[in-house]
Order: structure tokens, then sequence, then C-alpha cells
């Protein structure tokens, strides 16, 4: 058996999915969610109450995981991460590190030395992502004093495009949407492979403290958000060339971002929608029963969910 922990952490929201692998499927070991005392926003360098106040959440979460964690995927929302598409010709995964570290270059605004670079290679596109070295080395800091040693940081639409792939989503093409006041996550599939990811951000004002990474998209009004909503609701093409609808519309979040996403993708393209459950396909005995109550609200727990369900995927490759 393998396992892995998913962690998504919204503001002051912090939701965690730990996952295993067995022979007959996948198992849901543990689901959490609870509030921090002071929101986690995207500056540096972070104050040490903000520190002090991750560090007893994520302990707290942590002591609801019976046994260990394994590996340890998180998120920490639009402001932290910056997520990019870009063509991939080369077959050595040297070159293909070089070409992504060049795109990240170019793409940039401050040196890329300043940045940690991964990528998802899919085909011949590959979706990079960059996150700050004082990210991780905040985060390093973190977990080491809870006695966790292996760790990545990944961008919230990949956490949704696996938790689409754990929800068994497969077949056809997908559209994922999830709400994430001040921000927006999207990705696409077809048959199971990932074709778009983004992060677009929804307010009309700057964060007194800081601000987004300036290569985010962010829309100043609600008009100029329903553009961003048809712009990736018009992302798929047919076999010819010409555009045609996702064959599912799939959104994920509180209860209240979901309706506001439904009723703004019913005005852009008339489409219904379904709610995304990435843990219908998993057994759930090994759930403690005080952490049952958070499977009514399972679609909250997407990105966390899809984290986990990542290093476990990777691992099986």
């Amino acid at each position: 058996m393998t396992r892995a922990t998913g962690i998504q952490i919204a503001g002051d929201l912090l939701r965690l999915a730990c996952l295993e692998r067995a022979p007959a499927g996948y198992r849901l070991c543990a689901l959490f969610e609870s509030r921090l005392i002071t929101p986690l926003l995207p500056h540096w360098p972070v104050q040490p109450r903000v520190m002090q106040c991750v560090s007893e959440g994520l302990r707290h979460a942590f002591s609801q995981v019976q046994g260990v964690p394994g590996t340890v995927v998180i998120s920490l929302g639009g402001g932290f991460f910056h997520l990019q598409k870009t063509p991939l010709e080369l077959a050595s995964p040297d070159d293909r590190q070089e070409h992504v570290a060049w795109e990240a270059a170019q793409t940039l605004v401050d040196p890329i030395e300043r940045y940690a670079v991964s990528y998802l290679a899919v085909g011949r596109t590959a979706f990079w992502t960059a996150i700050r070295k004082e990210v991780i080395e905040f985060c390093s800091e973190l977990l080491s004093s809870l006695f966790v040693r292996k760790f990545r940081l990944e961008a919230e639409p990949i956490g949704l495009f696996y938790a689409c792939l754990l929800a068994k989503c497969r077949s056809g093409s997908s559209a994922v949407f999830m709400g994430g006041h001040p921000w927006l996550y999207f990705a696409a599939t077809e048959s199971g492979v990932l074709v778009s990811a983004e992060a677009a951000w929804l307010e009309n004002t700057r964060p007194e403290e800081g601000s987004p990474p300036e290569t985010l998209r962010r829309c100043t009004n609600a008009e100029e958000s329903d553009v961003i909503l048809r712009r990736w609701l018009n992302r798929r093409h047919g076999t010819d060339g010409s555009m045609s609808g996702f064959d599912r519309i799939l959104l994920c979040g509180e209860d209240q971002q979901i309706t506001t996403l439904s009723q703004r993708i019913d005005a852009a393209c008339g489409q219904g929608f379904e709610t995304l459950l990435p843990f219908s396909n998993c057994t759930t005995e090994a759930l403690q029963e005080s952490q049952r109550r958070f499977l009514v609200n399972q679609s909250t727990f997407s990105v966390a969910a899809g984290l986990a369900y990542m290093n476990l995927a990777k691992e099986q490759l």
C-alpha cells in the first residue's frame, strides 16, 4: 500500500485529504477541514504570527491522520504560483528542462533564480509552474517541524485535473471550474489528458498587503470575469477545427460558489453542469466516524484530493 496526503490552504481555510492505494483501488483514509486564525496571503516576508498560525493548523490536521501521511502535496492559492502552457517538442528530459527554464526566464518579471520551476509533460505540451523559492523554504520550515521531510508544492488547476481522474472522468471532454474567492481555477481534459489549466484573479482591487503575481490574469469587474469564463468554455475545438462544447462541465467548491458559477456558465453557454465528487470511486470504510461529516461537502476537497491522487498516480507509472 502507498499513501499520500493533499493539503489546500485557501486564505484562512485548510483542507486535508489522505488517500491510500491498495490492490482493490483507492481508499480514503482521512478528511479534515479547519479555519486558520490568520489567513495566508501571497506577500513576503511572512509574519511570525502567520507562520505560527499555519503551523498550528497543519499540526491539528496531521493529528487527524491515522498512521503516516505519506508524501505530502500542498497548494497555497493563486497568488503563490505562475502556471503556463508551452509547446514541448524536445524528447530528452534534460533538453525539456532547459527549454522550460528558458520559457520561464522570458516570462517572469523577477530573475529566474528566485523561482523553482517544474513542469508536467503532456505529449508535445508542457504545463510549467514557477513558485518562489522563499515560499518553498517557508513550507519546508513548517513541515520539518512536523517531521514531514518529503513534500511538494503544486498549483490548484493541476490538482483539479487529477481530481477528475480520481473520479474517473477519463472519457470524452471535461471542463472543470472551482471558485475560491478571489480566485477562479480552470482545467480542461480530453480523454483523460490535460489540455488547459489556468487561474484568474477576480477582485477589482489588489490586496492591501501585497499583490498576486503580475503574470496571472486578473479581471477588474464582473463583465470581464464573464469574458474569461466564455473564453475558457470556448477552448475546445472539433476534429475539423471548428468550435464545439465540452461533453461535461464540472463545478466544485462551496455551495454558494457553485451556484454563482452555474449561473454564469448557463448565461455563457446554456449548458448544464455536474458537481465534481472526487471520492465517488474511493472506498471510505477506513474513514474515522468523526470525519464522515466532511463527505457531505466532498466537492470542496477536490483540490486536496487531486493533489494526493497526483502523487499516487505518478508512483504507479
